[in-house]
């Protein structure tokens, strides 16, 4: 950038007459969109740093004007993308929506450091990675999961996408969306049959090719276990269980050995009384995760908690038996253990404290 046009900048900057604004902004417009050849990435580079103080003194519609002018250029310095990427919201949602120049470890600082408005557009911009979808998840914020769920081009990692086909049984505007999704696992939309309207269940069945007798028989099986959880008169025997737990956990007994020997038992009712006191999750999520067979959840839970790889098998291979009366065929168990062993107990905890925080009534039984 030669003195000539920087003392044109400046003294353009120093006029505050709208015309003069408006000239400016055109000015530093066409130097961001300069041919590479013109400028060096170091003149870039230093070029973008003046362009960010003068940039500053634009009005928001100037700088709104700018965005619109630089969301599609791959030429522009970055820092002054990642400026107005940061910028309130009617300046950076065309940076957010279409920038090339914006990366992966920017979109993440801006969901964690900017607005629900700012994860909104990071949610409907097209082909973010997965990295960047979980970092919205981890939000747990509803319009922003289902702009998430509706961006086909969005890549989810596993967990994000079991954590949304969780989510979608208590927000329904998730249902359509996820089953619309060509990367949607069969075994989640088998998994959503559990709860879906008829409308949505033929949808799965058609788009999936599953044979309906094999939602069928899922679906006594949810049936089967939750008899078991919560059997006739389950309210007195809740109680008496939460009885038993409490009084064991006062006077030191409880441990996480003992409340696999209820599960040995049978004793479901007081498996999770046992295992809710020690997490403090509500006894209604611990039996959700239950219910869940594939047991990556309960694989979260084992860690966070300290379970060995040995305690989190026999607590898996006890609730298949339970669930199913079959044992769990050996290739799904070395997977969920493979899970266990490679996941840090600080992502545990964290993703059990998200759980504590949506339960109503942590350590609690189920009403």
């Amino acid at each position: 950038m030669s003195q000539e046009l920087m003392t044109d900048l400046i003294e353009l900057a120093r006029d505050p007459d709208p015309a003069a604004r408006h000239k400016l902004s055109q000015r530093i417009t066409a130097i961001c969109l300069e041919s590479p050849h013109e400028l060096s990435p170091q003149e870039k580079e230093v070029a973008g740093h003046v362009l960010i103080q003068l940039s500053r003194e634009f009005e928001t519609k100037l700088r709104v004007l700018l965005a619109h002018q630089l969301a599609s250029s791959n030429r522009a310095p970055k820092t002054l993308i990642q400026v107005l990427a940061a910028d309130e919201i009617e300046v950076s949602a065309p940076i957010i929506g279409k920038s090339p120049l914006l990366e992966e470890r920017d979109l993440i600082d801006l969901i964690q450091h900017k607005t629900h408005a700012h994860r909104l557009c990071v949610a409907m911009r097209s082909g973010i990675t997965a990295a960047v979808s979980s970092a919205l998840v981890n939000k747990e914020e509803a319009d922003v999961l289902q702009a998430l769920a509706q961006n086909q081009s969005a890549e989810i990692a596993s967990a994000a996408m079991e954590y949304l086909v969780a989510e979608s049984e208590n927000n329904k505007d998730l249902q359509g969306p996820l089953i619309a999704r060509d990367d949607l696992p069969p075994k989640l939309a088998q998994k959503m049959c559990n709860f879906v309207s008829d409308a949505l269940k033929a949808d799965i069945l058609k788009k999936f090719d599953i044979d309906p007798e094999t939602i069928e028989e899922a679906m006594r099986q949810v049936r089967k276990t939750q008899s078991m959880i919560h059997p006739q008169g389950a309210r007195g025997i809740e109680g008496k269980a939460a009885s038993l737990i409490a009084r064991m956990r006062a006077s030191g007994e409880l441990s996480l050995n003992r409340v696999i020997g209820f599960l040995r038992e049978q004793r479901l009712n007081l498996f999770l009384e046992g295992l809710a006191a020690i997490t403090d999750l509500s006894v209604k999520t611990l039996s959700n995760l239950a219910l869940e067979g594939e047991g990556q959840g309960m694989a979260v839970v084992c860690r966070a908690v300290g379970a060995d790889r040995s305690q989190f098998a026999t607590i898996t291979l006890l609730l298949e038996r339970a669930r199913t009366g079959k044992a769990v065929p050996a290739a799904r168990l070395q997977a969920v253990c493979q899970l266990f062993d490679t996941m840090p107990a600080d992502r545990a905890l964290a993703i059990v404290e998200q759980w504590r925080a949506r339960d109503p009534s942590p350590g609690k039984s189920a009403a």
